[in-house]
C-alpha cells in the first residue's frame, strides 16, 4: 500500500472550533493540525509515470502547513470504517481508472491529525505530560471521528 500525504484538512474556523473542544477535554493540548492522507492499493507496482499522475490527481485544496515540531505530539489517523468504501474512494478510484491506471484497486482518503501538547513551565502548570493517558487518547479520538462511519488508528500503516 502506497501512502501519500495530501493537503490541509481543516479550515481556520474548523481548526479553532476543534481545538476548543479538544482543550475542554484535555487542557494540555496546545494546537491541532490536520492533513489528508491518501492510501493507494494497486495490484502491481506503480511506475514513475503512475506516481506522477497520482501526485497530480491528489494535489488539491490548500497546501498543508509544515508539522509543528515544537514539543510533544500525538498522531491520530481517521479513516473510513473498516469494511466500507467511502463515496470519495469510489469516485477517486474511477478517476484513476479513467486516467489509464486500471491496476489501481482503490484510492482511499483519511485524515492525519497531529495533536501538539503544551510543554515547559506553562505546560507543567496545567498538568501537561509527555504523552496522553489512555483515557485522554480515547477522549481525543471521540472528538476526531464519527463512530458510525469512521475508525481511528494511531499509525497510518496499521
Amino acid at each position: 500500500m502506497l501512502i501519500l500525504p495530501g493537503s490541509n484538512a481543516l479550515s481556520v474556523f474548523r481548526s479553532h472550533r476543534l481545538l476548543s473542544q479538544l482543550q475542554a477535554a484535555v487542557p494540555a493540548i496546545a494546537s491541532v493540525q490536520a492533513r489528508y492522507v491518501h492510501f493507494i492499493d494497486a495490484s502491481t507496482a506503480l511506475s514513475s509515470d503512475d506516481q506522477t499522475r497520482l501526485d497530480a490527481l491528489l494535489t488539491y485544496g490548500e497546501p498543508a502547513e509544515p508539522d509543528n515540531t515544537d514539543g510533544v505530539a500525538e498522531e491520530f489517523f481517521v479513516i473510513p470504517r473498516f469494511g466500507t468504501i467511502s463515496p470519495w474512494a469510489s469516485k477517486a478510484t474511477d478517476i484513476a481508472h479513467n486516467c489509464g491506471m486500471a491496476h489501481i484497486k482503490r484510492v482511499e482518503r483519511g485524515v492525519a491529525f497531529r495533536i501538539n501538547l503544551k510543554t515547559g513551565i506553562l505546560g507543567s502548570a496545567i498538568g501537561a505530560a509527555k504523552k496522553l493517558t489512555d483515557e485522554q487518547v480515547q477522549a481525543v479520538a471521540d472528538l476526531l471521528h464519527d463512530r458510525m462511519t469512521e475508525s481511528v488508528l494511531r499509525s497510518a500503516s496499521a
